[in-house]
């Protein structure tokens, strides 16, 4: 797979696992149950995960290069 469709496609589920997490504290502070706290808990786990992806890949060196060549 190409690259540049990898890193769009982690930073695409980054931005879905924040938008996921603002909806479920919405939820929670709406709710304030221990079913919409797990959910939101849980989603917090998730979005720790796929950021700490993302900053994996931000710090390669050759990933923030290529970064750097495309946008000139």
């Amino acid at each position: 797979m190409n690259e540049k469709v990898e890193n769009k496609e982690l930073l695409d589920e980054v931005k879905a696992q924040l938008d996921e997490t603002a909806r479920r504290q919405t939820l929670w502070r709406d709710t304030r149950t221990l079913e919409s706290a797990e959910s939101y808990i849980e989603q917090l786990e998730a979005q720790c995960r796929s950021m700490g992806q993302m900053l994996v890949l931000l710090s390669d060196p050759e990933t923030v290069g290529q970064a750097k060549k495309d946008l000139g």
